[in-house]
């Protein structure tokens, strides 16, 4: 069974006549895009463990992560990751959320979580050797903020929603739900790893089998605070421009 959320907009044409925009990436522009540094649409062809980031880095791949057609909220396919060793893996080098180096960012995306017990990971820059994970970045399905100040929530299952954490430059890390507030928390993220995770974290001695099973479309970061209050999520698929 294939389960779509919303269509695709790919524009209208008016009276007089203006063609049809076929790329679904083209508009709006979004006036933040010269600070997103990571940008997955995550559809393709069923089954392909090929992620393209329109920014150009490199996504490398653990366990059985791959597209599927069964579950998508834009274009058809999305990300799946199966809760047991799939996870998605970017380079330090090419995004360094340490609020040294970033102190402003957004990381958002549309998911689709299946229900699951306990903690799992969304995004996390936790895996260092030598239980060195003080003040690493972890946003999981129940915690948002670093290894030593988080605040707890509820995620919701069954369902596509937007989910998105910011963070001030004053260290304030926000979830919203839905463009909803959840609670936010002061937390500066000073340590990391070699890598940022998607989904779960490979080989961490604390954390390495909390892996996340669901579905994910569009997933991005932004170093800005994109949503300094509630919002509305977005209706089309994220921009390319």
């Amino acid at each position: 069974m294939v389960i779509l959320g919303s269509g695709l907009l790919v524009g209208a044409g008016d009276s007089g006549g203006t063609p049809i925009p076929t790329d679904p990436y083209s508009t709006p522009t979004d006036p933040y895009f010269s600070d997103v540094v990571l940008l997955m649409h995550l559809n393709g062809a069923d089954g392909s463990t090929v992620f393209a980031d329109v920014k150009g880095n490199t996504i490398n791949t653990y366990g059985n992560s791959r597209i599927s057609t069964n579950n998508s909220k834009w274009g058809g396919s999305s990300l799946y990751l199966d809760g047991i060793n799939s996870a998605l893996s970017i380079n330090r080098a090419a995004i360094d959320l340490r609020s040294s180096v970033n102190p402003l960012w957004t990381i958002e995306c549309w998911m689709y979580p299946i229900i699951q017990t306990g903690r799992k990971t969304i995004f996390t820059n936790y895996n260092i050797n030598g239980n060195g994970q003080s003040n690493s970045l972890l946003l999981s399905t129940t915690q948002i903020g670093t290894d030593g100040i988080t605040f707890g929530y509820t995620l919701p299952t069954g369902r596509w929603l937007h989910w998105a954490s910011t963070k001030s430059s004053s260290g304030l890390i926000t979830l919203y739900l839905d463009g909803a507030f959840i609670q936010s928390t002061t937390a500066n993220p000073t340590n990391s790893s070699p890598n940022n995770y998607l989904g779960g974290c490979p080989g961490d001695n604390n954390i390495g089998n909390e892996y996340f099973n669901g579905y994910i479309n569009d997933f991005r970061i932004t170093l800005n605070n994109r949503y300094p209050v509630p919002f509305t999520p977005p209706s089309t698929q994220f921009s390319n421009q």
